[in-house]
């Protein structure tokens, strides 16, 4: 669900978009055309990054302290695998068991909720992009640390080194509506330290490997799918090869293949989501597609995750009814065999928007 691209998003930030319109003009400050401002459409509809950029300019929409509430199954803290499935048209996170699908949690009150991550001690994080913070939480649905964002800029994504535990924040864009960038923090209240790819301008996903390797995917200047890998001060491009990565979707250290893997929401250009292995020098490996549990073609599956449950491999993540499908949702697929879903979310769920995954292990 790409909520930076998707026809069907754009009612999704229609009122924060024209609200922060107004309050730039009322304010009596000006627009300055950024590199993206001028995206035009593509094959699944209104591109809103362009609008979306011109919007996050006017300042964040922060939520009143303690606003969010949640709702949590007792039982919650005995499954070996939860999965927290991000809303961003509801503002809702469900807490979903594994690999049944069955909803155990939901917490609520978000403004746009996109990328999530993950630590090994089962916490999540949960990327806001209009409030500018990203939110740490328990397996259990408790709030235990911010990461305030804002003064860096517009948090899509996020990921957490394995070996420090420093979280690596993508900004889409600056905190004025410019170049994006990726934001590492120690703490919550620690130093950051910047990193950007000169050739980079929107940054959408991070993901670290088990050494502390940091990639991030985007867009350049020219709307140019890019990806990057950083280091302890920069970031460089990393040229692909062996195919064509249309939309920026997540990049994350795949456990199951010991690889890199990329999402990309518009598979060959088309209606269509997938993911590819990718090794270290760019070189894209053969597709997984995946599809809804009718069959028919997954549209915007912007944040996938792989992973294994007692040896069974597989992959989960959400996708829009834009596509053909009769409803948005959330779904867990076979590894790298993708196709139909062996579970999903039930209709009851009433998903607006997926957008981000995350998976909380139990012990871990």
């Amino acid at each position: 669900m790409n909520l930076i691209r998707t026809k069907s998003a754009t009612y999704v930030l229609s009122a924060f978009v024209a609200g922060a319109l107004l309050a730039a003009c009322s304010s009596g400050g000006t627009q300055s055309a950024s590199p993206s401002s001028g995206l035009g459409m593509n094959s699944s509809g209104l591109h809103v990054r362009g609008m979306l950029g011109l919007a996050l300019r006017a300042g964040h929409h922060l939520r009143p302290a303690g606003h969010l509430k949640t709702w949590i199954s007792p039982n919650v803290q005995d499954a070996p695998r939860l999965l927290f499935a991000a809303d961003a048209g509801s503002g809702d996170v469900h807490i979903l068991r594994m690999p049944d699908m069955a909803e155990r949690g939901r917490i609520t009150g978000f403004d746009t909720p996109l990328g999530e991550c993950g630590d090994s001690n089962g916490n999540i994080y949960i990327a806001d992009i209009t409030a500018g913070n990203v939110y740490k939480y328990s397996r259990a649905g408790l709030e235990l640390e911010v990461f305030n964002d804002g003064p860096y800029g517009f948090p899509e994504g996020c990921a957490v080194n394995p070996t420090n535990g420093a979280v690596a924040i993508a900004n889409a864009f600056g905190p004025t509506g410019n170049q994006g960038n990726v934001a590492v923090f120690s703490s919550p209240s620690g130093p950051v330290t910047m990193l950007q790819n000169p050739d980079q301008f929107y940054y959408s996903f991070v993901g670290y490997d088990p050494g502390g390797a940091l990639w991030t995917t985007g867009y350049d200047a020219s709307d140019a799918f890019i990806l990057s890998g950083c280091g302890a001060s920069s970031c460089g491009t990393i040229p692909i090869s062996g195919g064509t990565i249309h939309e920026a979707g997540a990049v994350q250290w795949d456990r199951v293949r010991s690889t890199w893997l990329l999402f990309d929401p518009q598979c060959d250009g088309q209606d269509s989501a997938c993911s590819y292995p990718v090794s270290g020098s760019g070189a894209l490996g053969a597709a997984t597609t995946y599809l809804t549990d009718e069959g028919t073609l997954i549209c915007d599956l912007i944040q996938g995750v792989v992973a294994a449950d007692h040896g069974n491999r597989y992959a989960a993540g959400g996708n829009v009814d834009t596509c053909g499908g009769s409803k948005s949702e959330f779904n867990r697929w076979g590894y790298p065999a993708g196709g139909v879903p062996t579970n999903h979310t039930l209709p009851v769920l009433g998903f607006v928007e997926p957008s981000g995954t995350a998976i909380s292990n139990k012990n871990k």
